[in-house]
């Protein structure tokens, strides 16, 4: 999505506005054309499969010189227009990027209170029940692979105007992890638990900075925590918290029951 946006701006001049979406289309087509060897893949070799996608897509920009750039990458792309000025300021871009993820959001919310939604949180929870009640689980696999790669590919359009510059160090295997993380840590199938963990992975560096080389260590310990304890990540807390305290009011119920029969 970033090469895309930044060549049709550099190489053809097509302004930002229509650079984001022709980058949400490539990346739709390649998470079409991705889709269908995974078709029978889940859990983690679903995972290993897509990380070794983007581990092609780096070699590919690397050798690719003709079309890429290779190590020397895309330069001076330019920041998008809006009125006829244009947005040098980071404040004003970030209002951008903020525009640009409410409105995906807010589609995303109205695609899972859809019957699309629906059927994908069905497969989601049970494949096999889902089939047995008639949902095409193949056709909407790829559909899910589609949607979520245009997603990703829009994110890369806004980043590439926003340094301006891009390279293949820009996007290793570094980036997918971090975004897992992001997603055990927040809460898979949550909108509310994706910006909560990308909002926790981003600040959690500026928090533990003090801890020089041992950020790492305290780090993998969270999440590791996280995975043990709280599975359905950090969207799942108050509920947990609701839960443990109707818990320990049953139990405390139970003590005084239990001292009231002694006496």
């Amino acid at each position: 999505g970033a090469y895309t946006s930044a060549l049709l701006a550099t190489g053809l001049g097509v302004p930002f506005w229509v650079a984001l979406p022709a980058a949400f289309i490539v990346t739709a087509v390649f998470g079409l054309l991705l889709g269908f060897p995974a078709l029978k893949l889940s859990g983690h070799f679903l995972a290993v499969i897509t990380i070794a996608f983007g581990l092609i897509a780096h070699l590919v920009s690397i050798n690719a010189e003709w079309l890429t750039g290779g190590i020397s990458g895309v330069p001076n792309i330019p920041r998008p227009s809006l009125a006829g000025h244009t947005l040098r300021d980071d404040v004003a871009y970030y209002y951008v990027v903020l525009a640009v993820l409410g409105g995906i959001l807010a589609a995303c919310d109205q695609l899972i209170r859809s019957g699309f939604g629906r059927a994908l949180m069905a497969v989601r929870d049970d494949e096999t029940a889902a089939a047995c009640m008639g949902v095409d689980v193949r056709v909407l696999k790829i559909q899910a692979f589609v949607l979520s790669a245009g997603i990703a590919g829009a994110a890369g359009s806004l980043y590439a105007h926003y340094v301006r510059y891009i390279n293949p160090d820009s996007f290793t295997i570094d980036i997918s992890i971090r975004v897992l993380i992001m997603m055990v840590v927040g809460g898979t199938g949550s909108l509310a638990g994706s910006l909560l963990g990308a909002l926790t992975v981003y600040l959690m560096p500026e928090a533990l900075r003090f801890m020089n080389e041992y950020y790492y260590l305290v780090f993998g310990a969270v999440v590791v925590g996280m995975v043990l304890f709280l599975p359905g990540g950090l969207v799942s807390l108050p509920g947990a918290l609701r839960g443990a305290g109707k818990r320990l009011r049953g139990a405390r119920r139970f003590a005084t029951s239990a001292q009231r029969e002694a006496r």
